[in-house]
C-alpha cells in the first residue's frame, strides 16, 4: 500500500497537509470535510476546468486528458455538468462510512525523522521494541518514537547522526544477562506532507493496539480477555479484534475501523498426527490429508502459516543453519530445533521425535547460481514443530455440519445496526485508554464520529424476457422488488430470451441403476418444465450402468461409446447429463476432463441424484433446464440496452491459483449490446503468476469473433480486472493494458487501409477488488444504522486521493453486513462525444457495473462483481480445480464452465 501511495502521488506532495488544514478537533469527523459545494453552473458558464484547458465532464468527474493512466493522476474538484440535459439515473443518499479522520494537530515541526534501528548481538524483535521504548536513555535522546521494529521515526533529531546506547537486558533461566548495544543511523528527513507519514501513524495505530492488550495473529488484532468458548462449539475459540488502515482520501486521512473475527481450535497439529497413529492404517497419509492446506497458528509469536507439506524425516533433534549477531557481525551457526526455541523463546519440546510441517514462504527472492532449483526450493521452506502450532479454522467435517455452523455464524456474523454502533465507539474507547498518549504525543487525535461520504442509488435496472437491440423491441418485463434483486419467481414459466433453435434434440444422459426411478422422474419433470421456457427438449438416449459400478472410468467408458457412436451415425450429440450417485470429485474430474479437454468436445451438466427428489425436485430441475440452455449457447434474460455502451466489447479476467500447478487465467468477452455472446479463453502460465502475461492472441481472436458478428469493430473494449492487490496496479497498467493496446493496433494494421475503423479504439481498465474492509451504513434515526440498499455507489471522501475509483453495493443482505465493492479505474484511453471528450463519464462507468451484476447466468439475482469477472472465475476454477487442461476452443463460444 505505500508502495502503491508512492506512485499516486501528486508532484507537489502537499495532499495530507492540505486534506486535514480545514477540519476542526473532535466532532468534525461526521462533517463533510469537502466544505460547501461547489456554484451551480447556469447555460452560460464555462466549461473549461481552469487554467489548465481540461474540459471538464460531468457527473462529479476527476477529468484526465486522454490516455493517461489514472495511477498517476491528480484528482479534479468536482463541477455541474453543463449543457444538454441527461436522464437521471439516481438518487442521492445519506450514507455513513467505517471511517473516522485523523487530524495533525499545530505545534509540531514541519518535518520527522527516519532511523535504522540495529543491534551488536541478536535480539527477540518483542525484546528490541521493549528496549527502544522503555529504556531511559533511548526516551531521554529520542523523545517521542514511533519505532516498528527496523525503522524508528523521531520528532525531534538526534545530537549525531550515528549513535549507541548501551542497554543491559535482564537475565532468566535460558539467556544470561548482557549489554547489548542499540544502534541508530541517521537515514533522511520526511516532510509531513509525505506519504510516509501514513507509515508512521499506522506504526502508532499499531502500537496503540500492542499496549492495549490485543494479539496480533496474522496481520490484525484481536482481544484474548475477550476471547470466547461457547459449550456447543467445544474446541472452537472466536477471537473478537479489529482490522485497521489508515490512508490518505479525498476527505482527508482517514482511519478504517472493521470488526473482524479469527477462529482457533484448541487442537494442535501434533494431536491430529497422534490421532491418526491411533486409528492404525497408513497413518502418514491420514494426517497429510487432515493437516496440508490448513492454516495453523505458531503458540510463540502468533503467527500464521499453510501447511503445505509434513516432512516424516526431519524432527525437533535435527539441525540447521540459524543466524545471529556476534558483535555486530552477523553469522551463521549450527543448532537443533530444540535448542533454538529453548534460547530464543523459553519454549522446552516435549517430544523430540515428532515430524515437522513445511510452509513453502511466498517470498522467493532471487534463484541462487549454484543448484539454483534444489537450493532456492531449499531456502523456501520453512519447518515448524507440530507441537507448538495451533490448528485455525474449522474442519471439512465441520463446515458440512448445518447446525454447527449455524452456531457459528450467530457468534461471527454481526449486522449492520451492532456493527456500525462498535464501530463509533472506537474513537471514545481510545479515548478513554491509558495508552491514548501514543497519538496525544504525536498530536495526533481521532475525529469522534464516522464520516459521510458522498452516495447516490441508481434506479433499478429493467431486465426484460427477450430484448432485439437492432428491431427496439423488447418482450416482457421481469418484476422483482428493487430492495432485494432475485427475479426467481418472475422467471417461471416465462420463455427464456434465447433458446437453440432446434431445441435440444441430440443428448445422453447416463446414470446408475439403483437410481433409475429417480432419473425417470427427473427426465419427465425436465422436458416438461422446459416447454414454457420455449426450450424443446426431445427424450434422451439413456444410459443405465450397474448398480455396483459408479467408478469414474465406467462413466468415461459410457460416455466414449455414445460419442464414437455418433460419430458412427453421422449424428451431433448437443449435451452429455451425469446423474452422479455422490459428489466424488475424482469422478466429476474425470467427465469434466474428458467432455472440455478431449477430442470430441461436449458441453457436460453433472448432478447429484438426492438434489432432484422430493421437495427439491421442481426448484433444482428448473435450474438445472436453464443452465443447460445456457450451456447449449442460450441466453436466459436481457438489460435494458445502454446506449452508451451499445458498441462495446466487454472483458473480464482473473486468475486461479493451485499449489503445484500452472496458474489458471479465465478471459471472458461478451460480444453483443443485450451481454449474450461470449467469447471465453482459458490460459496457463506460471505457478502463482497473478499477472496475466497471455493477454495479445486471446484479445486479437475476441475482436475477430466481434468482427464477425457485427461486421464492424467496437468503439472501445471495457475490462473488468479481479483479483489485483493495491501493490500490483502499475504492473498491471504496464503488462496487461499494454497487451491489449498492442493487439488492437496489430489487428488494424494487418487490414487493408481501406477497411480500418475510422474511430481509434480506445479501453478503459477496470479493477475490481472484493476483498475490502469498507463498510457503508444508513442512519436510520435514534442512533440506529441499517445496510445500504443495491445500487448505492460512493465515489468521494473514502476513496483514494489520487485514484479514480467508487464503491458499489449490488447485493442485499438478510443477515449480517453487506460488503461493497471496489472499483478503480486505472486506465482510460476512451473518446466520447463529437467534441472527443475524453473518457467515460463516472456516473456511466459505475451504472454499466451495476448493470453488470445483473448479468450472471448461473443465479437470477445481483452478484457482487461484473457478470464477465463472475465468468471468468468460474473458468479459471473449473480449469484449474477440476481438468488441469487447456480446454478446447471449439467450445469458447459456450458458457460450457457453468
Amino acid at each position: 500500500a505505500a508502495a502503491a501511495a508512492a506512485v499516486a502521488a501528486p508532484p507537489t506532495m502537499q495532499g495530507i497537509t492540505s486534506g486535514v488544514s480545514a477540519m476542526t478537533v473532535g466532532g468534525a469527523g461526521g462533517a463533510d470535510p469537502r466544505g460547501p459545494p461547489p456554484a451551480a453552473a447556469g447555460p452560460g458558464a464555462s466549461a473549461d476546468a481552469g487554467s489548465d484547458g481540461r474540459r471538464r465532464r460531468g457527473f462529479g468527474d476527476r477529468v484526465l486528458p486522454p490516455e493517461r493512466s489514472y495511477l498517476m493522476a491528480e484528482k479534479i474538484e468536482p463541477a455541474r455538468r453543463v449543457g444538454k440535459a441527461i436522464e437521471k439515473i439516481s438518487d442521492n443518499i445519506d450514507v455513513v462510512a467505517n471511517s473516522f479522520v485523523l487530524q495533525l494537530g499545530n505545534g509540531r515541526n514541519d518535518c520527522i525523522f527516519n532511523y535504522r534501528v540495529t543491534t551488536d548481538v541478536e535480539v527477540p524483535n518483542k525484546l528490541l521494541q521493549g528496549m527502544v521504548h522503555n529504556e531511559p536513555s533511548i526516551t531521554a535522546a529520542c523523545g517521542k518514537i514511533a519505532f516498528d521494529g527496523q525503522q524508528a521515526f523521531l520528532l525531534n533529531r538526534l545530537p549525531e547522526d550515528e549513535m549507541e546506547f548501551p542497554v543491559q537486558t535482564r537475565g532468566n533461566a535460558t539467556r544470561p544477562s548482557e549489554t547489548v548495544r542499540v544502534q541508530f543511523k541517521f537515514n533522511h528527513i520526511v516532510p509531513w506532507g509525505s506519504p510516509t507519514i501514513l507509515q508512521v501513524l499506522n506504526i502508532l495505530l499499531k502500537n496503540y493496539m500492542k499496549a492495549s492488550g490485543m494479539t496480533l495473529i496474522g496481520r490484525h488484532y484481536f482481544q484474548p480477555l475477550l476471547k470466547q468458548t461457547h459449550q456447543d462449539m467445544p474446541g472452537i475459540h472466536v477471537w473478537p479484534g479489529y482490522v485497521t488502515a489508515i490512508s490518505q482520501c479525498t476527505g482527508g486521512v482517514l482511519m478504517n475501523i472493521d470488526i473482524a473475527h479469527k477462529i482457533t481450535r484448541s487442537q494442535r497439529a501434533w494431536d491430529t498426527i497422534q490421532e491418526c497413529q491411533r486409528a492404525g492404517g497408513n497413518f502418514k497419509e491420514a494426517a497429510e490429508r487432515q493437516l496440508i492446506g490448513e492454516i495453523v497458528m505458531t503458540r510463540y509469536n502468533n503467527k500464521t502459516y499453510r501447511v503445505d507439506d509434513i516432512a516424516w524425516d526431519e524432527n525437533p533433534q535435527c539441525k540447521f543453519k540459524a543466524g545471529r549477531k556476534v558483535g555486530g557481525v552477523f553469522e551463521e551457526y549450527e543448532t537443533s530445533y530444540m535448542e533454538y526455541y529453548q534460547k530464543k523463546y523459553d519454549i522446552e519440546i516435549k517430544v523430540p521425535r515428532q515430524p515437522m510441517l513445511v510452509s513453502m514462504n511466498k517470498e522467493k527472492g532471487p534463484i541462487p547460481k549454484n543448484n539454483p532449483e534444489a537450493e532456492h526450493e531449499a531456502r523456501r521452506r520453512l519447518y515448524l514443530v507440530p507441537e507448538l502450532c495451533d490448528l485455525t479454522g474449522i474442519t471439512e467435517r465441520q463446515r458440512a455440519d448445518f447446525m454447527f455452523m449455524r452456531k457459528l455464524a450467530e457468534k461471527t456474523r454481526t449486522n449492520a445496526d451492532v456493527r456500525a454502533k462498535r464501530t463509533n465507539t472506537f474513537p471514545a474507547e481510545l479515548n478513554k485508554n491509558p495508552e491514548k498518549h501514543r497519538f496525544a504525543n504525536w498530536a495526533v487525535t481521532v475525529g469522534s464520529t464516522m464520516v459521510k461520504p458522498v452516495a447516490r442509488r441508481f434506479n433499478a435496472i429493467r431486465l426484460f424476457q427477450h430484448v432485439d437491440w437492432e428491431r427496439r423491441s423488447k418482450g416482457p418485463e421481469l418484476s422483482y422488488d428493487r430492495n432485494d434483486p432475485d427475479w426467481t419467481k418472475a422467471m417461471r414459466g416465462m420463455a427464456l430470451a434465447r433458446t437453440p433453435k432446434d431445441g435440444l434434440h441430440s443428448w445422453v444422459m447416463i446414470f446408475s441403476e439403483k437410481n433409475t426411478a429417480i432419473a425417470q422422474e427427473f427426465h419427465e419433470t425436465l422436458r416438461k418444465l422446459a416447454n414454457p421456457m420455449n426450450l424443446i427438449i426431445a427424450p434422451a438416449d439413456a444410459v443405465r450402468l450397474p448398480a455396483n459400478q459408479d467408478r469414474a472410468q465406467v462413466y468415461l467408458e459410457a460416455i466414449n461409446n455414445k460419442l464414437q457412436q455418433a460419430i458412427k451415425q453421422q449424428k451431433k450429440l448437443q449435451m452429455i447429463v451425469c446423474m452422479l450417485p455422490n459428489n466424488n470429485k475424482q469422478r466429476y474430474d474425470a467427465i469434466k476432463k474428458l467432455c472440455y479437454c478431449g477430442q470430441i468436445p461436449i458441453p457436460s451438466q453433472c448432478l447429484i441424484a438426492k438434489t432432484v427428489t422430493g421437495k427439491k425436485l421442481m426448484s433444482a430441475t428448473t435450474k438445472i433446464a436453464m443452465q443447460m440452455n445456457v450451456k447449449l449457447g442460450g441466453a436466459l434474460w436481457h438489460p435494458e440496452p445502454y446506449a452508451y455502451f451499445n458498441d462495446t466489447m466487454t472483458i473480464g479476467l482473473d486468475v486461479f491459483h493451485q499449489k503445484g500447478q500452472n496458474s489458471i487465467c479465465g478471459y471472458v468477452a461478451s460480444l453483443s449490446a443485450v451481454q449474450d455472446r461470449f467469447f471465453s479463453l482459458a490460459l496457463l502460465q506460471s505457478e502463482r503468476e497473478e499477472n496475466m502475461i497471455k493477454l495479445h492472441q486471446p484479445t486479437l481472436a475476441a475482436l475477430k469473433r466481434y468482427e464477425d458478428m457485427h461486421r464492424r469493430l467496437p468503439r472501445f473494449l471495457t475490462v473488468f480486472r479481479d483479483g489485483v492487490g493495491d501493490g500490483q496496479l502499475q504492473l498491471v497498467r504496464d503488462h496487461e493494458v499494454v497487451q491489449l493496446e498492442a493487439a488492437i493496433k496489430e489487428y488494424i494494421e494487418a487490414k487493408p487501409p481501406a477497411d480500418r475503423p475510422k474511430h481509434q479504439i480506445g479501453i478503459c481498465f477496470v479493477v475490481v477488488q472484493k476483498r475490502i474492509n469498507h463498510r457503508f451504513y444508513v442512519p436510520t434515526g435514534r442512533g440506529a444504522y441499517s445496510n445500504v440498499m443495491p445500487g448505492t455507489v460512493v465515489d468521494d471522501v473514502v476513496t483514494r486521493a489520487h485514484w479514480y475509483d467508487f464503491f458499489l453495493c449490488s447485493q442485499s443482505a438478510g443477515q449480517g453486513t453487506v460488503t461493497p465493492t471496489h472499483f478503480n479505474v486505472i486506465y482510460d484511453s476512451t473518446v466520447h462525444g463529437a467534441d472527443k471528450s475524453p473518457g467515460i463519464a463516472p456516473e456511466c462507468i459505475q451504472r454499466f457495473a451495476y448493470m453488470q451484476t445483473h448479468m450472471y447466468y448461473n443465479w437470477p439475482g445481483t452478484v457482487r462483481v461484473p457478470a464477465q469477472c463472475q465468468y471468468a472465475h468460474k473458468l479459471a476454477y473449473m480449469i484449474g480445480e477440476h481438468t488441469v487442461t487447456q480446454p478446447t476452443e471449439a467450445l469458447s463460444s459456450q458458457l460450457f464452465y457453468l
